[in-house]
């Protein structure tokens, strides 16, 4: 069961009394040390003020205010609408937020003004209250989690009803609502900057939004099933989510994207809520296993588990100063932990009746509008005994399990003690779900559900009431269609529309339907599945032959038969696993697969083309806003009830949108739906280089583009001329189009820096095989081989010729030498780094000139029935030149006493090739590092960040470390900085890691030789490879055995010796010198060697 609903369901049948009016709150009128009596209702939220000072406990239609401090119960909101399902208080204090409301109906949100303490402290001063605003329908459902921007002008809220809602604190206006997830929305979350939002759902998605836009900027789907919490950490760079599969993971996360970092296995049930500490780098977690952890947020490590709680924690708080933790259960129970150890300090609720006194009872006290916590309605009524408790509902079985919308169905519920259901709600607003009286067997009864037409196919989940307090919801499958099962691996005919129950049952299953159409007949396919991790399902359709017309994405496909005939619709998973349960709707669903054009200008109206099947209209107005995040997707709102996404790549140039004459700077939008090119013209003049790039399979096209430059008469222009110098063959193997190294016949004629020209593809050797096992290494970027002069990397057969080559301008002519001369057009494939297969070109017009550039896809026509648009968009700019910086990890735990090695990467654009200094600062005390350098030309370098054995651990409040990277360009010095985090101490692990030397000289054309040490610690005693990172390009590590260096079992130390190639100029810079531990993958650093090139 799904704890977590157990907090969206209605608490019936609870001893607490309900008030027409929301009350003050009340200050008890006991005295302060005697008991309050307070009904044992679940404590579903929880909410400390932000100087930790009072805590408020929401319970079904109530809050109370309780000390943190002493426990004590100090008074209580009442007449609050069933249950209150999310506190929060105002970033300055002085306000609460109060979410409550019905299931299935609506959810209510509440602003209340809370003055500041008074100068005396008095209690009674601190519990009057002022209703700024409610909101009796601000969602259609429950609303399970808000939270505050850092200035505290917009709350957020979160809704079942599947909506993300912000409003204006200070007048309730709604500002904005966002509108994507597919399921209930359970959490939300707002970075410390207060610029993006996270949220989660059911949908096993997390989303981030831009708050100022409302734009939704990315999804990420590794979850594997429903998803509960999300925060952002402290410093706002990592997001964290969790949920249903039981997993914490951390992404690395800002406006751009996110990356996964981490992950861990966390709970033995669904993760329900997630806390992060804001004076440490701490979090916490409770899952459906009733236990509550503490996790370190850097490592994911666990550092203590509390002893589960006596029943399922609904509620969990923080206090602000992270020595606190608040936990409410199911059962009433409140208490208050010691953060650090789950120790308990407070037992709060629930506070039981008082033991029968010997003295009289009071009098019954007449009925007031407001009354202490826990004091009842009349006396009679406090010495009642308890009344004996119904049984529990328990349903076992619903059968059938799926019906059609649109329709009204009957539904058996097989069980025990059914005769307690009084009532039904369900998760979606219009569905009518009503419970037959019973007629027969408390194990039998019949309810009866009508489904609106309107409702999207999925899950619905019906959440059933009784008087003895909730039962575990149902959920029913939703079909489009008149649905049916599959029957197998045979081609199963169909009747549209339809909606099939489908199961890859195992692996190599290919499940096939067929299905009659005539000309032009436009169908819509839908598929949706189980969230099973190993089923990615694929979507194709084609002939009845087996030719593959298209393929659907994200679950949806749309057909257009070219003809009248059979066809044939494929579903399987991308890798031919199993198994895995699917449902297809087939029929006239309106389904968009993409819009032209693809992009605007910021700060205008574009008239867009809707491309798909089933529409009810063929364009749509798009404005966009000025403010428009540049190189940003707007997402496209769809008329109601089209199936799909589209997204508008937002540009700051002119725009057009048919192929002609471009501005420059300009952007050309166009199509190659069944056509095999199209040509652009521009002018250009000599001596201004220009940049002419694609956007296709970065904005979703399925073309991979060509771009070739034509001159003025369209003749294709000349780029160089390739003479060669040496042959030699590609040995061993085949090699892909990624990999840097390439295995060689020989390579006595080559040198580092030699062009090598294999098969359409330029290359250059970074480094040379260091042995006859080894591959020839050449120029990469992120591990993936880089191309020059606008070729492509390639995949290369075994004894392919391979040619050094030496690079011409256009048109040169050479004496014979026995070996080819190749001519390189200005031509490009695949633009390089960052561009995937998107065309790019670094153009220097030969005269001024209008010139053409011809688009093409590199498969030839693309088959208009594939159902995709096959668009681009064209930009002709000036370069750019401009590199960013980046290292890893950006939040490093350092050995202490040793150090660890730091990955710098650089992304450069538009040909900026400059050297580049980099430096660690604001490091913490006890932490050093020593400036680095990337060479020119170079993506990547290495420096050391070393901790002292005496260093202690950084203080919560520190600087996160920072990179700044210098270059300088035309006599003025570039500036770029990346901010990482605040590193953390590790004790020693399996090594250390020193040298003899702490500076060593070379010459150009020499050697050099510098003594590595190291210490096993522990109980380590295996081999220890060694490594040498940072060097200057044309410095290299010569004594390389086929293993790498090793330091044996039983030796200690180990002997490196560098070379320098001649051409290597003088320099200084630090070299990173490390060990690695292969037991545990670890790895650790000596002090930076300071490495001198001097002259000859």
């Amino acid at each position: 069961m799904r704890a977590l609903f157990l907090a969206g369901l209605a608490m019936l049948a609870l001893a607490i009394p309900a008030v027409p009016a929301p009350q003050p709150l009340a200050p008890p009128n006991a005295p302060p040390n005697a008991p309050a009596k307070v009904p044992a209702a679940p404590i579903t939220a929880l909410a400390y003020r932000p100087d930790g000072g009072l805590l408020l406990v929401g319970t079904y239609g109530r809050i109370l205010a309780v000390d943190p401090q002493s426990g004590r119960v100090l008074g209580h909101l009442a007449g609050l609408p069933q249950q209150v399902t999310a506190i929060l208080f105002h970033p300055k204090g002085q306000s609460v937020a109060i979410a409550c409301g019905e299931p299935g109906q609506r959810g209510e949100l509440r602003f209340i003004d809370l003055p500041a303490p008074s100068a005396t402290g008095t209690i009674e001063t601190m519990l009057a209250t002022t209703t700024r605003w409610t909101l009796p329908a601000a969602h259609r459902d429950r609303i399970p989690a808000i939270a505050f921007t850092p200035d505290g002008q917009l709350l957020a809220t979160a809704s079942y009803d599947r909506r993300i809602q912000l409003w204006d604190t200070a007048s309730g206006k709604l500002i904005r609502t966002l509108t994507d997830h597919s399921d209930s929305v359970y959490d939300v979350a707002i970075d410390p900057t207060g610029k993006w939002l996270a949220s989660v759902s059911a949908d096993r998605a997390v989303k981030v939004w831009e708050i100022a836009t409302g734009n939704r900027l990315y999804t990420l789907s590794d979850a594997t099933d429903w998803l509960y919490a999300v925060r952002w950490t402290a410093d706002g760079k990592r997001l964290v989510a969790a949920g249903v599969d039981r997993s914490l993971r951390i992404w690395e996360a800002n406006g751009d994207g996110a990356k996964l970092v981490r992950s861990a296995f966390a709970h033995q049930g669904a993760v329900l809520q997630l806390l992060m500490g804001q004076s440490d780098a701490s979090l916490f977690t409770v899952g459906e296993d009733k236990v509550i952890k503490r996790w370190s947020e850097s490592t994911l490590a666990e550092q203590a588990v509390f002893a589960p709680r006596s029943d399922s924690v609904q509620s969990l708080a923080l206090r602000p100063d992270g020595h606190q933790l608040a936990v409410g259960r199911f059962d009433g129970g409140l208490q208050l932990l010691a953060a650090a150890d789950g120790k308990a300090e407070q037992t709060v609720l629930p506070v039981l009746a008082p033991k029968p006194a010997t003295q009289p009872a009071p009098k019954p006290a007449p009925q007031a509008a407001t009354q202490p916590v826990g004091a009842s309605a009349t006396a009679s009524h406090t010495a009642s005994p308890k009344a004996e408790k119904p049984p529990l509902p328990m349903v076992e079985s619903v059968t059938p399990t799926r019906m059609t919308r649109g329709q009204t169905q009957r539904f058996n519920l097989t069980g025990k003690h059914l005769q307690q259901l009084t009532g039904v709600t369900a998760s979606l607003p219009g569905i009518v779900a009503t419970l037959e009286p019973l007629d027969g067997p408390p194990t039998q009864r019949i309810l009866r559900v009508q489904i609106p037409a309107t409702v999207e196919p999925g899950t619905v989940t019906l959440t059933l009431k009784a008087t003895s307090g909730p039962v575990k919801p149902i959920s029913l499958l939703v079909d489009r269609f008149p649905g049916r099962q599959e029957v197998g691996l045979r081609d199963s005919a169909l009747t549209l529309p339809v909606s099939i129950h489908g199961e890859i049952a195992r692996a190599g299953e290919v499940d096939a339907f067929a299905i009659t159409l005539a000309a032009g007949q436009q169908v819509g396919v839908q598929l949706q599945h189980d969230a099973s991790a190993t089923f990615d399902p694929v979507l194709e359709w084609g002939t009845a032959s087996g030719q593959r017309l298209g393929e659907g994405m994200g679950g949806l496909m749309a057909i257009r038969a070219p003809q009248a005939g059979d066809y044939r619709i494929w579903v399987r998973d991308r890798q031919y696993r199993g198994p895995g349960q699917y449902r297809l709707h087939l029929g006239p669903i309106p389904i968009v697969t993409g819009i032209f054009p693809r992009g605007g200008q910021a700060g205008t109206t574009r008239t867009v083309q809707l491309i798909g099947v089933n529409l009810p209209q063929e364009s749509l107005p798009v404005a966009i806003p000025a403010t428009a995040k540049i190189g940003g997707d707007l997402p496209v709102t769809l008329p109601p009830g089209i199936l799909g996404q589209a997204k508008l790549r937002i540009g700051h140039v002119p725009e057009v949108h048919a192929p002609g004459m471009l501005p420059v700077p300009g952007v050309g939008n166009g199509r190659l739906d069944g056509i095999p090119a199209q040509i652009w013209k521009f002018p250009a003049k000599k001596g201004q280089r220009l940049i002419l790039e694609t956007h296709a399979a970065r904005i979703g096209s399925p073309v991979d583009t060509i771009i070739d430059m034509l001159d003025e008469s369209g003749q294709l222009l000349e780029r160089a001329t390739l003479r060669c110098q040496a042959k030699t063959t590609v040995a061993f193997r085949p090699h892909d189009s990624k990999k840097p190294g390439i295995r060689l016949d020989t390579w006595n004629e080559l040198a580092m820096q030699d062009f090598i020209y294999i098969n359409g593809e330029l290359m250059k050797i970074d480094n040379l095989p260091a042995n006859p096992d080894a591959d020839c290494m050449f120029e990469s970027v992120n591990n993936e081989r880089r191309a020059y002069l606008g070729t492509s990397p390639r995949y290369h057969a075994a004894a392919e010729a391979v040619y050094k080559v030496s690079i011409h301008p256009p048109g040169s002519t050479f004496p014979p030498n026995g070996m080819p001369v190749f001519h390189l057009p200005v031509r490009n494939d695949d633009g390089g780094p960052g561009f995937g297969s998107d065309s790019m070109l670094e153009f220097d017009p030969p005269r001024d000139a209008v010139y053409q550039v011809r688009v093409r896809a590199a498969d030839g026509v693309v088959n208009a029935s594939m159902g995709a648009i096959a668009s681009y968009r064209l930009t002709v700019r000036p370069p750019q030149p401009d590199f960013t910086v980046r290292f890893t990890p950006n939040a490093p735990a350092v050995w202490k006493g040793n150090g660890l090695p730091i990955g710098v990467q650089v992304e450069r654009h538009d040909g900026f090739a400059e050297a580049i200094s980099v430096e660690l600062v604001d490091l913490p005390p006890g932490f050093r590092s020593q400036a680095g350098r990337v060479d020119a030309d170079k993506w990547s370098s290495a420096i050391t960040l070393f901790a002292d054995a005496q260093a202690t651990a950084p203080k919560p409040d520190s600087k996160p470390i920072r990179l700044i990277a210098r270059a300088m360009v035309n006599g003025q010095e570039w500036v770029r900085e990346f901010v990482g985090g605040v590193p953390t101490l590790r004790d020693p692990g399996d090594l250390q890691t020193r040298t003899v030397e702490s500076a060593v000289e070379i010459r150009p054309g020499q050697e050099t030789k510098l003594t590595v040490q190291i210490d096993r610690l522990g109980d380590f005693k295996g081999r220890v490879p060694l490594e040498v990172r940072g060097l200057p390009y044309g410095v290299r590590v010569m004594n390389i055995g086929l293993n790498g260096i090793l330091v044996l079992p039983g030796q200690t130390s180990r002997e490196v010796v560098l070379y320098a190639e001649p051409w290597v100029k003088p320099t200084s810079q630090p070299m990173v010198i490390l060990s690695r531990s292969e037991r545990k993958g670890t790895e650790h650093a000596a002090k930076p060697v300071l490495l001198r090139v001097v002259g000859p």
